[in-house]
C-alpha cells in the first residue's frame, strides 16, 4: 500500500487528480468466496485481510446460510430470498440452478437489477450460478439483467481451463498462470472497473467471486505446497466421530471413515491445498483495498467479504464438502468495513445469506422489498461497538435443503459405497499441481435424495421474544435453550435431530429423545410456518 500511496501523492502534486469528488452514495465492494470454511480455521492464514478487514471493520461472528451448497446460497444471496422462494433446489438445471425459470423469474430481480435501479454502476465477476453459460441455461451469450459489466465463469469453479462471457462474447482460458489463473483474472477484472468508476464520480457495486478454496485446489505457483511440514485439520472434537444416531449417510461414511486411516491423511492433505488457494484471495483483497485509497475512494466504500457455505474434512467422519445442517456447513467467515462502522469489532450479531441484498439496498438509501425473506442489519452495523453489545437481537431462522442423487461416479472408486439414491464423487485425482493425492483414488459420498431436510436455527435467543409468546408454551420454548439446531429430514418415517448447542457445541450427540410433547409440537409448528413463509413479515 505505500507504494500506492506514493503514487497517489506525486498524481495530486502534479495537479491530476486520480478520481472525481466522492459519489453521495457508498460504493460497495462484495467478495464472495466458495466452500470456505470458519470453524476449520482457514481464516487464520489470512493476514492481509485480518489486517484490512477486521482490524479496519466488523467481525460478524454469528453469519450463517440458509441453505449449504453452492447455486441455491448464491441464489439466496443474489435474490435475499429463502430457496423455496425462488424457488431452487439444487445444483441442477432441472434444481432451477441457472436454467429457464431462473432466467425468466428470479433472475430480473437480483442484486444487479436492484443496484443498477438505485443509481449504481454494476460490475460482476467471477463464479456465478454453477450451471451459467450451459447450453440450456442461455449459453455464454446470456448476460444476465442489471450488469453494466459481465465478466462470468461458465459452469463451477475451476482455476485453469475455464471459459467467461465477457458480456457475452466466449473468452477460453488455458492454464497459463500470468493470464489464466482465475483467482487473479477476476481481481483484475475488478480493478479495471473500480479504476473507471472512480474517475467517473459515480457510485459502484462491485461483486468479485472468487473459485477459491473449492475443488480442484490448484494454488498459484508461488504457493503450491506452501505450508511445509503440513497442516493438520483441527481436531476438534466432532473429527472423525459423532457419526452415531444421525443421518444414515453420516452414520455410512462415518463408518467408513473409521476403516480407513488413508481418508484422515487426506482430509489433512485437501486442508492445506484450500489454504494455499486462498492465500490469493488474501493477496487480491490487499490489492482491491490499496486501489481503493489510490483513488480516494477507500473511505467512501463499504467492502464485504463472506463465503457461499461452510465446508467439512473429517467432522462426523465425512471425509469432505457441504451439504448438511450442521455448524461447520452452515457457518462461514464475515467481515465488513466502510463508511460510519468501528474498527477491531467483533458482534455477535446473525447475518444470513439473505441479508445480504436487503443491507445493499439500504447502504444506496433504497427501500427493502417486503417480499424478501432476509433483511437489512446495516443499523446493527452502524450500532456495534467494541465492547460486544449484550443485547444483540436473538433470531430463530430457517436452514433448508433439498437432497441429490446420480448415477455410480465413474473409475471404480466407488462400486463398493455407492448405491441408488446416493451422491458419490472420486477424490484424489487432481491433474494440475499440486497433483493428485499420493495415498491413492478414495470414494467420498457426499449427498442422498432423502438428505432433504428443514431446520430451525435458534441463536442468542431466538425470536420473538418472550414477552409475546403464548404463556403456555413459554416454559417449553425457554428449555429448549438459548441456541439449538432442530431439522427433520424427508422420509418414511421421517427422521430428527436436536442439538442444545450451549451444552453439545459440536454437537456429538443426538438429543431428540430429552424433549418433550410440548417442545416437539412447538418445534414442528414453528418449523411449518418457515417452510411455508415468504416475505419478511412471516419469516421471523
Amino acid at each position: 500500500m505505500r507504494f500506492f500511496s506514493f503514487i497517489s501523492t506525486l498524481a495530486l502534486v502534479c495537479g491530476t487528480a486520480l478520481s472525481a469528488v466522492s459519489s453521495s452514495k457508498p460504493n460497495i465492494l462484495f467478495v464472495l468466496t466458495d466452500d470456505q470454511d470458519i470453524l476449520l480455521g482457514s481464516s487464520d492464514y489470512q493476514p492481509k485481510i485480518k489486517k484490512l478487514l477486521q482490524e479496519e471493520g466488523i467481525t460478524i461472528t454469528n453469519q450463517f446460510v440458509s441453505t449449504p451448497v453452492c447455486c441455491p446460497s448464491r441464489g439466496s444471496f443474489l435474490t435475499g430470498k429463502h430457496i423455496h422462494n425462488i424457488p431452487m433446489k439444487n445444483n441442477s438445471l432441472a434444481g432451477n440452478c441457472s436454467g429457464p425459470a431462473w432466467n425468466n423469474g428470479a433472475e430480473k430481480q437480483t442484486i444487479g437489477v436492484k443496484m443498477k435501479r438505485l443509481g449504481y454502476e454494476t460490475f460482476f465477476s467471477g463464479k456465478y450460478l454453477n450451471q451459467y453459460g450451459a447450453p440450456g441455461a442461455g449459453g455464454v451469450e446470456h448476460v444476465p439483467p442489471g450488469w453494466d459489466k459481465w465478466v462470468g465463469l461458465v459452469g463451477n469453479s475451476r482455476y485453469y481451463n475455464y471459459t467467461i462471457s465477457n458480456d457475452g462474447a466466449k473468452e477460453v482460458h488455458g492454464d497459463n498462470y500470468a493470464t489464466d489463473y482465475l483467482t487473479d483474472v477476476v481481481k483484475n477484472h475488478t480493478i479495471d472497473f473500480i479504476r473507471g468508476q472512480a474517475k467517473s464520480g459515480k457510485p459502484f457495486f462491485a461483486m468479485a467471486s472468487v473459485p477459491a478454496c473449492h475443488s480442484p485446489h490448484e494454488p498459484a505457483p508461488q504457493y503450491a505446497f506452501h505450508f511445509k511440514p503440513e497442516k493438520k485439520v483441527p481436531r476438534n472434537p466432532n473429527y472423525g466421530t459423532g457419526w452415531n444416531e444421525k443421518h444414515w449417510l453420516v452414520e455410512n461414511e462415518g463408518k467408513i471413515w473409521e476403516a480407513n486411516p488413508v481418508r484422515a491423511q487426506f482430509s489433512d492433505w485437501e486442508h492445506n491445498r484450500r489454504l494455499e488457494v486462498l492465500l490469493s484471495v488474501d493477496d487480491m483483497v490487499e490489492e482491491l483495498v490499496e486501489v481503493l485509497d489510490v483513488l480516494n475512494v477507500l473511505d467512501n466504500t463499504y467492502i464485504f467479504y463472506t463465503a457461499d457455505h461452510g465446508y467439512h474434512l473429517g467432522q462426523f467422519g465425512l471425509m469432505k464438502d457441504k451439504r448438511f445442517p450442521y455448524e461447520f456447513d452452515i457457518r462461514t467467515p464475515s467481515y465488513v468495513r466502510g463508511p460510519k462502522l468501528g474498527k477491531n469489532i467483533k458482534t455477535s450479531l446473525t447475518m444470513l445469506n439473505i441479508d445480504y441484498l436487503p443491507t445493499f439496498i439500504a447502504i444506496g438509501n433504497g427501500e427493502v422489498d417486503k417480499s424478501m425473506d432476509g433483511r437489512s442489519v446495516l443499523a446493527d452495523l452502524e450500532a456495534a461497538t467494541a465492547a460486544e453489545r449484550p443485547t444483540v437481537e436473538g433470531r430463530d431462522f430457517l436452514v433448508e435443503y433439498f437432497g441429490e442423487h446420480s448415477m455410480p461416479p465413474k473409475g471404480g472408486a466407488c462400486g463398493a459405497q455407492w448405491s441408488k439414491g446416493m451422491a458419490c464423487w472420486t477424490e484424489g485425482n487432481e491433474k494440475l499441481q499440486p497433483g493428485p493425492f499420493k495415498g491413492g483414488l478414495l470414494c467420498s459420498c457426499q449427498d442422498s435424495i432423502n438428505n432433504t431436510y428443514a431446520c430451525i436455527r435458534r441463536v442468542n435467543g431466538g425470536s420473538p421474544k418472550a414477552s409475546s409468546v403464548d404463556s403456555s408454551i413459554l416454559s417449553s420454548m425457554n428449555s429448549l435453550g438459548e441456541n439449538f439446531l432442530y431439522c427433520k429430514f424427508s422420509g418414511n418415517p421421517t427422521f430428527e435431530e436436536y442439538y442444545n448447542i450451549d451444552e453439545d457445541p459440536w454437537q456429538l450427540k443426538n438429543a431428540m429423545d430429552t424433549l418433550d410433547v410440548e417442545q416437539r409440537d412447538y418445534l414442528t409448528q414453528k418449523l411449518k410456518k418457515f417452510v411455508a413463509c415468504s416475505g419478511t413479515d412471516s419469516c421471523r
